[in-house]
This record gives C-alpha cells, structure tokens and sequence, in this order.
C-alpha cells in the first residue's frame, strides 16, 4: 500500500532519478565485487582522462567537481598502481597534469568489458527496440544534463 501511494504522490522525474540512482549503485556494488581496489572515482578519472588525454589538477578537479586535495589523494592511488602519470609543464613546473598511462587505458577497457558481462543477462530481458528506446532517452537526458551544466 504504501508504494503505491508514494508513487502517485512522487513525480514522474523523481521517479525516474530514484530508480537511476539505484540502479547505478547496485551496479557499482557489483563492480566493487570484482575489484576491491578500484572505486567508481577511479573509473571517473580514467574516463576523463581518456577523453582529454592530459589535464591539469585544476582543471579535472573542475569536471569531476572535487576539490584538488581530494583529486590529489585518488590521483596518488592511481599513480601508484601506474595507470596515470603526473607530468611537470616545461613552461611552469608548478603547474601539474595528469595524463592515462597505457596501463590505465587497458584498466578502464576491462573494467568496461566486465560491466558489459555482468549486466549483458539483465538486458537478455529486453528487446532490441527496449534497448534503443532507453539508450536514446538516456542519451537525451545526458545532452540536456550537459548543456544546463556548461
């Protein structure tokens, strides 16, 4: 009785954030099984890394939305394990960047390879066209996201 009632008193979007938060973290649960030593910070990183190649601690602090002391510790256990590397500018030997390591971009592909196991039987269940239907929203909800926070 009650979740019937709080989901006619909760709005669609609300709805929609809830059950994508939790899913997101049974994922991450799931991913925390396999790989103890390597959190959803760390996937962030790489992944922004790969993107942008090198970045200076200012500026991946600024898209991830962390404060540098904060980037600073998960960069060093990142370094440690050698999948990223900080590189001292020429110009200003003050200003730090951080650039992926090869062994970091294989890191990032296995551990996306091993999402894609873990949640390939779950969407067994859905057909192809569920499948693009909730790719293509997500899509859109991720472009509208991006645009309001640029």
């Amino acid at each position: 009785m009650k979740n019937i009632l709080e989901k006619r008193l909760i709005s669609k979007e609300n709805q929609i954030m809830i059950t994508t938060i939790k899913t997101m973290g049974l994922v991450l649960k799931i991913l925390k099984k396999q790989d103890k030593n390597f959190s959803f910070s760390h996937i962030r990183i790489l992944l922004v890394l790969y993107r942008h190649t090198e970045l200076k601690i200012g500026e991946l602090a600024k898209i991830l939305e962390l404060t540098p002391a904060t980037l600073t510790t998960t960069t060093d256990h990142l370094e440690k394990q050698n999948l990223v590397k900080r590189i001292n500018e020429k110009k200003d030997r003050r200003v730090i960047k951080v650039k992926l390591t090869n062994k970091g971009k294989i890191k990032l592909l296995k551990s996306f390879n091993k999402t894609s196991k873990i949640l390939k039987p779950y969407f067994a269940k859905f057909s192809k066209k569920e499948k693009d239907q909730y790719l293509e929203l997500i899509t859109k909800l991720l472009k509208e996201l991006e645009n309001d926070n640029s």
